[in-house]
């Protein structure tokens, strides 16, 4: 959700919202990478702190200090060996 403040725009995000993204991104991962992706999700279950959430939208950059998903995941699987890092040659 975009939520207008004064002059800077804000994307929010609600727990649930968050969690469920994390939860379609290691689905996504698990059906590409298998059993390889179980320690990877461990690792991510451990570093949730969602508790630290309440269920009201807060800025992303909040919630994804307490909710790994997306690069941090990607990491977390370079770190362990279940993929190697991609390089961008611009």
């Amino acid at each position: 959700m975009l939520t207008r403040k004064g002059r800077n725009d804000v994307f929010t995000l609600t727990k649930q919202e968050a969690l469920a993204i994390q939860l379609k991104q290691l689905t996504h991962y698990t059906e590409i990478y298998g059993a390889k992706m179980v320690p990877v999700i461990c690792r991510v279950l451990a570093a949730n702190r969602s508790e630290e959430l309440d269920d009201e939208p807060h800025p992303t950059w909040e919630v994804h200090r307490c909710i790994p998903c997306g690069g941090d995941i990607e990491s977390i699987m370079v770190e362990l060996g279940v993929k190697r890092a991609e390089r961008n040659y611009y």
